[in-house]
């Protein structure tokens, strides 16, 4: 399933913090358009940021701050951004700002929007906001999608794959996951994969070795394939995205971590501390008949 992807409009004085988020949102499975990462030395930062960028993210993502309100480059995105929400009914634009302070300085158009306040203190429950706000504005784009090509059956699976995905996310950035948590989720979830059922247990069990010493999300992929008896060939039969199904829970429930990609380097997987603990304890146990 195509993960939401999230344009990060801010001020570079705001680096620091919003490189954080960035990575947050990443680990979470949701992509992020932040200009480090998107825009080469070089390139057009018109074409890049107003073509590439506002107008392929799902949801426009601004951070107000004292280093921000004022900002030509800021206006002109956020200027953008209104006309894309005009065009897509709205939903469209989310609107964060550092402080109290800040928001009162803001003109009345955007005063009159609810701006909730993104800090330190604040951060761990606008993460879920934003992670929110991100699945449904993806959500909306595909009803409006399932309207053209009446495919609302696909639409209620991804939906619901989209809400479990999201709940995952709430309880991970919580720190809300026991060992027996774990333990439950990867031994009570199911893939069917060409007609085969397998547990989230014994994937985990097949790849943690590669994921021990890092792995490209197309490799895993090729691996889960391999469990399966399918050639990495046949993955355009299955129509899926097995890396963000099977991935996007490990990471969410702390057992893989995700380094970002660098230059033309994809990005790369590993187990986490946790993840190599689970795994040791799992290869030490005597493996369950099902």
């Amino acid at each position: 399933m195509k993960k939401p992807k999230v344009f990060l409009s801010h001020s570079k004085k705001d680096q620091d913090f919003i490189k954080q988020l960035a990575l947050d949102l990443r680990s979470a499975r949701i992509d992020v358009w932040y200009d480090d990462w998107e825009i080469p030395p070089g390139a057009s930062l018109r074409s890049k940021i107003f073509e590439d960028g506002i107008s392929e993210c799902d949801l426009f993502f601004i951070y107000l701050t004292q280093n921000s309100k004022d900002s030509y480059w800021i206006r002109q995105e956020l200027d953008a951004a209104f006309v894309c929400d005009v065009e897509k009914s709205g939903g469209f634009i989310a609107i964060f700002s550092d402080s109290d302070e800040t928001r009162q300085c803001l003109s009345l158009d955007l005063r009159s929007r609810r701006i909730p306040t993104m800090d330190s203190e604040s951060y761990s429950k606008c993460l879920l906001e934003l992670a929110a706000l991100s699945w449904e504005a993806l959500l909306r784009k595909k009803i409006e999608e399932s309207h053209e090509d009446n495919n609302l059956s696909k639409l209620e699976l991804e939906k619901k794959i989209a809400e479990q995905e999201l709940e995952l996310t709430k309880l991970r950035i919580a720190g809300g996951f026991t060992r027996d948590d774990i333990l439950q989720e990867l031994e009570g979830t199911n893939l069917e994969i060409n007609n085969n059922i397998i547990k989230l247990m014994d994937i985990f069990r097949y790849l943690s070795e590669k994921l021990a010493r890092g792995s490209t999300g197309t490799d895993i992929q090729g691996q889960i394939l391999k469990l399966c008896g399918l050639k990495y060939d046949q993955l355009w039969e299955l129509k899926r995205d097995l890396e963000s199904e099977v991935l996007g829970k490990f990471v969410i429930l702390g057992l893989v971590r995700v380094q970002p990609p660098v230059g033309e380097w994809s990005e790369i997987f590993y187990l986490t501390d946790l993840g190599k603990a689970m795994a040791f304890e799992l290869r030490s146990e005597p493996r369950k008949d099902h």
